[in-house]
Formats: C-alpha cells, sequence, structure tokens
C-alpha cells in the first residue's frame, strides 16, 4: 500500500474517536441486551450498572483514557478502588450474609459486578468502538479519492472464523454492507477495514466484491445461555469462494459509527452523497424512519446544482420530517414504503418546475406518474421534502405543467 494510502487509513485525529464518545448520554442498565445495537451509539451503558454514579465514573475514566492516550492498567487502578468503594465490585453477594443480591435472567447465578476481566472488557469494547467510529467518519470524508474499503481481520488463533472468511474482501464505500458490518462486530473483536484508491486495489491484486446478491438478514439467539432472552437479526453475508459465511454476533449486526454520525452531506460532492442516498434509502434506516421508529429528520435526496441554484438553497440535501411523513400517509395512504424509496430517482430523473423563489416540483413517470415537491427553508440553510403522491397528466397539466416554470 502506498504511503499515501497508509496515512489516510492511520492518522486519524484523536477528537474523532473522543467525540464519539463524548457525545454519549448515560444510560443505566440491567443486563446488556436493554441497550441494543444502534442504541449504544447514543448511549453509554454498562450491563447490570444501574447507578448512575458508578456510570459517570466509568465514562470520565474512559474520556480520560481517550484524551491521554492512558494505558488500561492506568485505567484499571484508577478505577478498582472507586468502585469498590461505591459497591460495584465482585459478585452480587452479600458479603454479611452470603445471600445472593442479584441474579442474571433465568438463572441462579449471581451478577458480576466490576473485577479486572469486566474492567479489561469495557475499556477494550469502548475503545475500539470510539476509535472505529472515528476511522468510519473520516474514511466516509475521504471516499472521493479512496473509495474501495477492505475488511481485515488479525489472523492468529483467537481470530473468530466467521470474521477471518471476510479478510481481504474489497466493497465499495457506498456498498449496504458497511452498514452491518464495520467493526467492530463483537466482543473482542479486532478487525479493522483499511481504505484505498482504484489505482491500489489494482496494483496489489484486490477484486471488488459487491455484497447485494449474497446478503441476508438471519434470525439468531440473543443468549445462548438464556434460551427466553429471544431472538434477533444479524446480517450473514457469503461471497463466491468464501468456505464459511460472516456475520455479526447478537446485538452487534449496526455500525454504531453510522448511527452516530449523520455523515454531512453537503461536504460531498453531488455524485458521492447522491450514492450515499441510493444506499441509505433501501436500508433498513430508512425503514425504521418510515416505521415511526426514529424521530430525526431523514435526508432522503440530494439536489443536482442546477436545483440548488433555482431556488437559492445553501444545501444539496433534502430531509424528510417524521412529522410530514406522518401527514403524508394519512393524506395519501396508497403511497407506500417503495414509493418513498424512488424519491432520489424521482428528483434525479424528473421534469423539475420552479414553484415561487423557494419550491421545486418535480413530475415523474414510472408505470405511474408522481409528483413530488420540495422547499427550502427561510435560511436556504436546510431543504425538506414536503409531498409524494400519484397524479395523472389532465391533474398534471392543470396544476404544474401550465402554471410552473419548467426547469430541465
Amino acid at each position: 500500500m502506498k504511503a499515501t494510502d497508509i496515512r489516510v487509513a492511520f492518522n486519524l485525529p484523536p477528537e474523532r474517536a473522543i467525540s464519539f464518545l463524548g457525545a454519549k448520554g448515560l444510560v443505566t442498565s440491567g443486563g446488556w441486551q436493554e441497550v441494543w445495537q444502534e442504541a449504544h451509539a447514543r448511549a453509554f451503558t454498562v450491563a447490570n450498572c444501574t447507578k448512575l454514579d458508578v456510570l459517570q465514573d466509568i465514562h470520565d475514566a474512559l474520556m480520560d483514557a481517550q484524551k491521554n492516550g492512558t494505558t488500561f492498567s492506568t485505567f484499571q487502578d484508577r478505577l478498582t478502588p472507586l468502585l469498590q468503594k461505591k459497591g460495584w465490585w465482585g459478585k452480587a453477594i452479600d458479603p454479611t450474609t452470603g445471600e445472593v443480591t442479584a441474579t442474571y435472567p433465568n438463572s441462579l447465578r449471581p451478577v458480576q459486578y466490576g473485577s479486572p476481566r469486566r474492567l479489561k472488557t469495557i475499556f477494550d469494547t469502548n475503545i475500539r468502538t470510539s476509535y472505529m467510529a472515528g476511522k468510519f467518519n473520516a474514511f466516509t470524508e475521504s471516499a472521493d479519492t479512496h473509495p474501495f474499503w477492505m475488511y481485515t481481520a488479525i489472523l492468529d488463533n483467537h481470530t473468530r472464523p466467521r470474521h477471518r472468511a471476510l479478510h481481504g474482501r474489497v466493497f465499495s464505500a457506498d456498498d449496504p454492507i458497511w452498514r452491518y458490518i464495520w467493526p467492530p462486530n463483537g466482543f473482542g473483536c479486532r478487525c479493522t477495514v483499511i481504505n484505498m484508491r482504484k489505482s491500489t486495489m489494482e496494483a496489489q491484486g484486490y477484486k471488488l466484491s459487491d455484497s447485494r446478491e449474497y446478503t441476508e438478514q438471519v434470525e439468531v439467539p440473543i443468549s445462548k445461555r438464556d434460551p427466553s432472552a429471544g431472538m434477533t437479526t444479524v446480517t450473514r453475508i457469503k461471497l463466491p469462494g468464501m468456505d464459511k459465511s460472516f456475520q455479526t454476533d447478537p446485538g452487534w449486526n449496526a455500525n454504531q459509527a453510522m448511527a452516530a454520525y449523520q455523515p454531512k452531506l453537503d461536504s460531498y460532492n453531488y455524485q458521492v452523497a447522491r450514492q450515499y442516498i441510493r444506499g441509505t434509502i433501501k436500508g433498513p434506516d430508512f425503514q425504521r424512519f418510515f416505521a415511526g421508529k426514529s424521530q430525526e429528520d431523514f435526508p432522503v435526496a440530494v439536489l443536482k446544482p442546477s436545483d440548488v441554484a433555482a431556488i437559492g438553497a445553501l444545501s444539496q440535501t433534502v430531509y424528510l420530517s417524521q412529522t410530514s411523513l406522518a401527514e403524508h400517509l394519512a393524506k395519501h395512504p396508497e403511497i407506500g414504503l417503495e414509493d418513498y424509496q424512488k424519491i432520489p430517482e424521482i428528483l434525479d430523473r424528473g421534469a423539475v418546475y420552479k414553484q415561487g423563489e423557494d419550491r421545486l416540483v418535480v413530475l415523474q413517470l414510472d408505470g405511474v406518474l408522481y409528483r413530488a415537491g420540495l422547499k427550502r427553508t427561510k435560511s436556504g440553510l436546510k431543504n425538506y421534502f414536503l409531498t409524494l403522491y400519484r397524479t395523472n397528466d389532465k391533474a398534471a397539466e392543470r396544476s404544474v405543467t401550465s402554471k410552473f416554470e419548467r426547469l430541465r
């Protein structure tokens, strides 16, 4: 790999990792399943830690380790006496009576609070996740020059066979597989990702893989020890030539960095941002948004430069709010998820008309005539998708083509 590629891959400002960990809110929990997958991207938690002050102590020590490059030994020396003093240490057994005070679900085993082994897991998991989140953010920003990403495992006796199976596979930066398999992909996972230019990939003989035909969502038990915990979904991929499929561990089926960092699409050129949108709107995050499970505005399209200029916008990104979506669905129940997933294509290929100074109306025929609308905010800093419904030639002529200026 060229020296320039190595610098892009590994010369990451530590503040990226620090900001990922520092931005998390504290959430106490009774078990590791209570704060799940994408939620870990926005919340810091430690299993079976129901004391907020204890959680704050652990979080502060991790932040210090990130900022100052603290070793695990220093982290452990700082935390152990604090946790022992506050009673979050050892097994959940009353030292006076010998009574078990807390057990794991459907088990007689006493809960394990603080211990050297637990602190090691907490330290490694959070430092690793924060570092990889910062790496993802940096890779996304450099995707126009380094658009190919390679999954890399540590090939030793501790490597999971499923993770070893994906070692050396290269996917494009906009391949939807990165929404699921960005490391770490389980407790103790040491895998990483390397980004590269097309010239590097070709010079070193790597082949580009496409996950789309080889990926499936499968149900697996949440806990092997506790069958009553139920089932969860993980992503499984088996490419041609792989002797074993790859899949994430239960509870890790989400790119925490992607969930925490919504890329600043206005900082990328139109083509890069457009490819990102086309991938995300087909993925599970938009499905959750469509189902009303996310309240944040969702980016659904990127405007062409000419459209941005036409309405005097300062942003190329078009967002859909949960409020607008709910109103749309109530007014046009015949429009479903698959229709909304066509928004990028409709705005990209459709006939665009200007309505007033700040709105665009788009018509696009795809077996059915769609009418879409969007508006920039007064400040010009944000664009919102306003409506999507099916129409016909007569209605379009009456309300759009005969009234508004066609831009393209």
